[in-house]
């Protein structure tokens, strides 16, 4: 009985090992090179600059010389090339007061910040 669960268990956890191996990384943007879909960054207390190459090539709109971003991927020991599957500003997002998920706008807030539940007006909101 016990095997059988250790075998099911590992059988799990293989099909998500290439997820497990994925790094986070923050680091400043240095370069930005549109033509080969490259960014090369300077990791945070490391010396050393990295270049990520981003999934499908594709630079961020309004990412800029300078931000602060934090990139998911995984690096290739051979090149040293860092592959990026998600690349996005340490705030969050590109731009002032993004909202990825539609989350905040489904609330129907006025504005960031303007506390509370129901539409912003605070109220009973958070009960």
């Amino acid at each position: 009985m016990r095997s059988i669960l250790v075998i099911l268990a590992f059988l799990t956890i293989v099909p998500f090992s290439g997820v497990l191996a994925e790094e986070a990384l923050v680091g400043r943007v240095v370069s930005i090179d549109p033509d080969k879909g490259t960014v090369t960054v300077e990791p945070v207390g490391e010396e050393e600059e990295l270049v990520v190459s981003l999934k499908d090539g594709v630079i961020p709109g309004g990412l800029t010389v300078g931000d602060l971003v934090r990139i998911w991927g995984t690096k290739d020991s051979v090149n040293g090339l860092f592959s990026a599957s998600s690349l996005r500003t340490a705030s969050g997002g590109f731009g002032h007061h993004t909202d990825p998920t539609g989350v905040r706008k489904r609330l129907g807030g006025r504005g960031y910040g303007s506390g509370g539940g129901f539409g912003g007006h605070g109220g009973r909101g958070g009960r």
